[in-house]
């Protein structure tokens, strides 16, 4: 009587707490789903909406110019810088000096080449500044200040010896310390800023201009141009042309300017190309994460609408009694729901603030790529918004569930939900059908309840398609050669031979192609030039179709001298194949026919695939002396590199391209393994929580079953066999079909993800055996998850259910 009173006077406290302790399954799985779900959908908003914001702050901070502009020291660049400062669209304009030189270094294993730029680091500019966010205190021999990326990606920590390569010869540094700016700390863009003192900065500029003026003196005295100072071996002289434009993001002003002057040999990189860059990987991986919290948050509902529909039933005829009582439906219901809905909010609170430790090492990883430190902070708004999302959700999922139970009557739900003349027709009636005991009455149990069959079928499959696409398609981004593969999307060769001059090619070639290691070899030129005001890759190979991979995804290659094939930089809106484009350089302007688009992210995308007749005739002072040569696979680059290099002699350079731009796009991979791994492994987590979970409600349900079973001369085995076959058909269904859709979707898939970066076309095979395994694996595991959640049968015998 004491109970009925407190229970009348509080009903809520009791009713939760017996919810709580009568459902500690599908308390415990609301909570592991809701915290995977809270964590993944936290780290990805964070993500999408701090770290853009971050390097903006970061770029005001250090006042980085709107545009850098770097042109060789001499009449040209000062005319640029007249120019600018009488633009009006221009609010300030600040020139520095620099000494470049094209070189290598040891980078993170491998061999980086790169332009190098070096610059005082004792001069105090007020555009474009930089931290120091780490440096030795005491001074070393020839120390240099190198990007924060060298230590996040490169290998190198203070202190360590840098070695530049160049065709001035060999120069050692010592790292004195790392820095954090804007522009130049990105390996993927191909021109990295290093400090040095003062005094070595005066000594390098002295060093330059001297080499400058032995390049003027064996062209006869003749100035050297712009353009030859821009590719000229050694060391040379830069001026950096740093502007601030009136409107932010206008991106016209310098390119405008530069065509006026007709100036060609320029770097030029804007503010905002730096923070497209920066935001590829960010872009995918909080875009990907997002992706499969959402899933997440689904599987959870349907768990939960299943799992809260069996706890109603089984809560009928207590229901029925305390409706009797007085209670209402929702009365008696509403606390179970809340006490979920609580739960679920309680796990996504906690999972979101578990986000932010993992966050540092996302930041790590993201670091490599933009050379800059990024610090999450702590956003009670968005852990609000998952908590909230997650919690309403339930809510609404739970009211759908309990809307049986208060369409009963009181008599109904006191017989446990059965209605007056309930009759069932009896699915694979056992005398008509023959086969194994234990699997008719599992199949039965299947037939008999659709919806739980449906859940796992649904889950099961939905989780292994997501795990395929992990395993297959973020596996593909993985593997180093694959990515780079279909980020360059068989645009570039895997090494470049440069001969003296263009009547060596076919020599060089045929000794080339008697290479052991080398698949092709043909007439293949790329350099980067400043076409219409803007700095795009022209590539000038005549029959595309003798590349390994033909990179065109729609129409077809560029034949003749009037037609191109156009990256995804350059496919602006109204840009078709079968229209005209036109290209402006130096003062030369040619109409060409589109036959083609083209895919990959060489150059931000911004490239131009044509003939070399065609690229003569824009370009009429270029050297068209390269060769391309693509290996053989299984082959090592580094191994046809240097084999080709001893052959040819030093009169010939020889570059391992596919190494270089391995480094360089690096970073922007450098996540992908993480993320495939810790999706697949959430994906299984939630597989064996609803097996073992539905496997663990049926063994409950099927107590008194089982007991009778075994009273009738069943063993022990076979009462838990039967409860698996109700789980298994459902879920070895659900992998099945989650492997083939997942292998039919994981290319299309992969398609859609990455062509907000330019990838159109995927131009690698992905291999069966993944989807294989990961079919396996999670049959594999949700079948022990399965066969451990049946052990409690053993315990239940009848002389049990009689003393109950």
């Amino acid at each position: 009587m004491r109970v009925l009173r407190s229970l009348t006077a509080r009903p809520w406290p009791l009713l939760v707490r017996r919810t709580l302790r009568k459902h500690p399954g599908l308390v415990g799985a609301m909570t592991v789903l809701s915290l995977v779900s809270g964590l993944l959908m936290n780290v990805g908003l964070v993500m999408m909406t701090q770290h853009s914001a971050y390097l903006e702050h970061k770029a005001d901070e250090w006042n980085s110019p709107d545009d850098a502009t770097l042109i060789p020291q001499g009449e040209q660049a000062d005319a640029v810088t007249a120019a600018l400062r009488s633009e009006p669209r221009v609010r300030e304009v600040e020139t520095s000096s620099m000494v470049g030189v094209l070189g290598s270094i040891p980078y993170a294993g491998s061999t980086l080449p790169s332009r190098f730029l070096f610059y005082d680091i004792d001069s105090t500019p007020q555009m474009g500044r930089w931290d120091v966010v780490s440096q030795l205190t005491d001074p070393v021999e020839d120390p240099v200040w190198v990007p924060a990326t060298f230590q996040a990606s490169g290998g190198y920590k203070l202190g360590d010896a840098l070695v530049l390569t160049s065709p001035a010869g060999e120069r050692t540094f010592h790292i004195q310390g790392f820095t954090e700016s804007t522009y130049g700390g990105m390996p993927a863009i191909g021109l990295l800023w290093l400090g040095v003192p003062g005094s070595s900065y005066r000594q390098l500029e002295s060093q330059a201009r001297e080499h400058v003026a032995g390049l003027q003196a064996a062209a006869d005295g003749e100035a050297a141009s712009a353009r030859q100072l821009n590719r000229a071996p050694g060391w040379v002289p830069f001026t950096l042309i740093k502007v601030r434009t009136d409107a932010a993001g206008d991106d016209t002003v310098v390119s405008d300017v530069l065509t006026h002057l007709d100036v060609t040999a320029t770097w030029d990189m804007t503010r905002t190309t730096v923070s497209m860059a920066n935001q590829i990987s960010v872009s995918l991986t909080s875009v990907v994460i997002l992706l499969f919290s959402s899933m997440i948050t689904v599987m959870a509902l349907l768990i939960l609408t299943s799992m809260l529909r069996s706890a109603v039933r089984e809560d009928l005829a207590t229901v029925g009694a305390l409706r009797a009582t007085g209670f209402t439906t929702g009365g008696v219901v509403r606390p179970m729901v809340l006490c979920l809905t609580l739960v679920a909010a309680a796990g996504g609170v906690v999972g979101a603030a578990l986000g932010y430790a993992v966050l540092p090492y996302l930041s790590s990883l993201l670091r490599a790529q933009a050379g800059i430190t990024w610090r999450a902070r702590f956003d009670l708004g968005l852990l609000l918004v998952c908590t909230a999302v997650l919690g309403l959700l339930v809510w609404v999922g739970g009211a759908l569930a309990a809307r049986r139970a208060s369409r009963m009557s009181v008599v109904e739900a006191l017989r446990g939900g059965q209605a007056d003349h309930s009759f069932a027709r009896a699915r694979l009636p056992l005398e008509r059908v023959h086969g194994p005991l234990v699997v008719l009455l599992g199949l039965k149990k299947v037939l008999a309840a659709p919806g739980r069959a449906l859940l796992i079928l649904v889950v099961t499959g939905a989780c292994t398609t997501a795990s395929v696409f992990s395993a297959s398609g973020l596996g593909t981004l993985a593997d180093r050669d694959n990515a780079l593969s279909l980020l360059l999307g068989g645009v570039f060769p895997d090494v470049t031979v440069t001969t003296q001059s263009p009547g060596d090619l076919d020599q060089v070639m045929a000794q080339i192609r008697q290479t052991d290691g080398v698949a092709s070899a043909l007439p293949y030129s790329q350099h980067s030039e400043r076409v219409n005001g803007t700095g795009i890759l022209l590539i000038a190979v005549d029959r595309v179709e003798d590349l390994p991979v033909n990179p065109v995804y729609e129409g077809r290659p560029a034949r003749h001298a009037n037609e191109v094939v156009l990256g995804p930089g350059l496919q602006r809106p109204g840009v078709r194949v079968g229209g005209t484009w036109t290209m402006t350089h130096g003062g030369t302007k040619k109409e060409f026919l589109v036959t083609g688009l083209a895919s990959g992210v060489v150059n931000g995308g911004s490239f131009a695939i044509l003939t070399r007749q065609a690229y003569q005739e824009l370009v009429p002072d270029a050297q068209l002396n390269d060769v391309g040569v693509f290996t053989a696979p299984g082959t090592s680059s580094e191994a046809v590199t240097r084999t080709l290099q001893n052959e040819l002699g030093p009169t010939v350079q020889v570059l391992n391209i596919r190494d270089a731009m391995a480094v360089q796009l690096e970073s922007y991979t450098s996540v992908v393994p993480l993320l495939s791994r810790t999706l697949m492994v959430f994906t299984g987590l939630v597989v064996v929580l609803v097996v073992a979970l539905m496997t663990t409600s049926l063994v409950a349900r099927s107590r008194r079953t089982s007991g009778l079973l075994k009273a009738l001369g069943m063993t022990s085995r076979q009462a838990a066999a039967q409860v698996r076959w109700t789980i298994l058909p459902p879920l070895v269904l659900g992998t099945v079909l989650g492997c083939v859709v997942g292998g039919v979707l994981v290319m299309p898939l992969l398609e859609v993800m990455l062509s907000g970066v330019g990838i159109r076309k995927i131009t690698v095979g992905i291999p069966l055996w993944p989807t294989l395994a990961v079919g396996a694996v999670v049959l594999l595991t949700a079948v022990a998850a399965t066969v451990a959640a049946t052990r409690p049968v053993r315990k239940v015998t009848a002389y049990c259910l009689l003393t109950e």
